[in-house]
């Protein structure tokens, strides 16, 4: 009411509420509430703030791939790497959470090899972005394990899966909380 609907403010206010209802797991309702809020932010926003853009594709792709929407969630993967592509200056880090999501979708749907490229593009950000016994790149380790695991490729899954847990049995980092939406 203070600032009206069309407030950036506002718009993230929209954003804070759906991401309360996708961890009470009503994906269908925050996936529906982004969808419009999407529009919004695009009609608002614009190009100058194309970042918010890029972070609510992400977002409306997780939706889909938590309600097992698999083929639409990669398509908001992508779109949220296209949008990322387009802005001047960003750092691959921003890259991290669609890129590895696309990979989860991509595995999801049995395209294996796909998968494994979006993974493998993820750890080598990972491995520039954060120190060898960081439980984010030791859990994408983890999932390329997995993923090496369904491709039957098992002594190089078990290698990956070891030096994964490995890296992390010693250290003394705190946790990670969160997610890299």
């Amino acid at each position: 009411e203070r600032y009206g609907t069309d407030h950036r403010e506002t718009l993230a206010a929209r954003a804070n509420l759906f991401m309360a209802q996708e961890k009470q797991g009503r994906y269908e309702e925050g996936l529906r509430g982004r969808l419009a809020l999407i529009e919004d932010q695009q009609r608002v926003l614009g190009a100058r703030h194309a970042d918010e853009t890029a972070r609510a594709h992400n977002m409306i792709g997780l939706d889909s791939l938590m309600l097992g929407r698999f083929r639409e969630a990669e398509a908001q993967f992508r779109q949220a790497l296209a949008t990322w592509a387009g802005i001047d200056g960003v750092s691959d880090e921003e890259r991290i959470g669609p890129l590895g999501n696309l990979a989860i979708a991509l595995q999801l749907q049995g395209d294996y090899v796909h998968a494994e490229d979006a993974l493998r593009e993820t750890l080598a950000i990972d491995r520039k972005t954060y120190p060898a016994d960081s439980e984010w790149l030791n859990q994408d380790r983890g999932y390329l394990g997995n993923l090496l695991r369904l491709q039957h490729r098992y002594s190089e899954a078990v290698d990956e899966l070891r030096a994964a847990l490995a890296a992390v049995a010693g250290s003394t980092r705190p946790r990670c909380t969160g997610s890299r939406t």
